[in-house]
């Protein structure tokens, strides 16, 4: 079985893009391009990113199978979505 990868960008006070659909097991990677100071965090409490600085990164496996909304704990206005399936 063959694990993707999936970039999302952090800019503008946004995550983009804001939902995206991946496999559980593959990796999941923001940036953060923006001058403030970010985070990825799950409303679940599934993944809580560290701090993330201009150009820092936080990589994570997909977890199971589920939606996931998730949230910057600096930002609580900053939301996206994480749909993860059943690996193919």
């Amino acid at each position: 079985m063959t694990h993707r990868t999936t970039v999302l960008r952090i800019s503008a006070f946004k995550f983009a893009p804001s939902a995206i659909t991946v496999s559980a097991g593959d990796s999941v990677v923001w940036i953060n391009d923006d001058a403030f100071v970010h985070t990825s965090t799950a409303d679940s409490g599934a993944w809580s990113s560290p701090e993330l600085a201009k150009g820092g990164r936080y990589a994570l496996a997909a977890p199971s199978p589920g939606r996931y909304t998730y949230h910057c704990a600096a930002h609580p206005g900053m939301t996206a979505v994480l749909e993860v399936r059943h690996p193919k």
